[in-house]
């Protein structure tokens, strides 16, 4: 009888790790598949705004104006 019971306590335990392992597993590529065009997005974002940067150094005529002349560049 009580061999019987450790062999429930222990069938009931190792499926409860293996469900777990399953549902982690689940849940983690789920996740992975959800988020992933909102990084694909935010990495071409981070993209635009550096070239946007580059485009923003190159003044009139082509010139590359250090940013501390970038400031006094236009007259407000």
């Amino acid at each position: 009888m009580v061999e019987r019971f450790k062999m429930l306590i222990l069938n009931a335990v190792l499926l409860n790790l293996l469900s777990a392992i399953v549902l982690f597993t689940l849940a983690w590529l789920f996740e992975r598949k959800m988020f992933l065009p909102a990084e694909e997005n935010a990495f071409r974002l981070e993209e635009h705004e550096q070239f946007n940067r580059k485009i923003g150094r190159i003044g009139a005529g082509g010139h590359l104006y250090p940013a501390h002349q970038r400031r006094h560049q236009y007259p407000q």
